[in-house]
C-alpha cells in the first residue's frame, strides 16, 4: 500500500492506532469516514461513530483505506 496517495472524501477508513477524542479514546483499527481533505493532503478530518461520536483531525500516517 502506498501511504502517500491522497484519500478521497467520504472514504472508510481505519486507526493505525488508538486515538484520543472527547475524552475517550478511539481503538486501533476503528473505522471511520473522511469528511474533508485538508488542501495539503496530508491531514484528514475523520468522523466515527464507534465506539461514541466523535470528529478529529488526523495525520494521513494515522489511517489507511479500508
Amino acid at each position: 500500500m502506498n501511504d502517500t496517495l491522497k484519500i478521497p472524501e467520504l472514504s472508510v477508513v481505519a486507526l493505525r492506532h488508538p486515538v484520543e477524542c472527547k475524552g475517550g479514546v478511539l481503538p486501533q483499527g476503528g473505522k471511520g469516514t473522511v469528511v474533508h481533505v485538508y488542501r495539503d493532503g496530508g491531514h484528514y478530518e475523520v468522523e466515527f461513530a464507534e465506539p461514541f461520536p466523535c470528529t478529529v483531525t488526523l495525520r494521513r500516517a494515522d489511517i489507511y483505506p479500508e
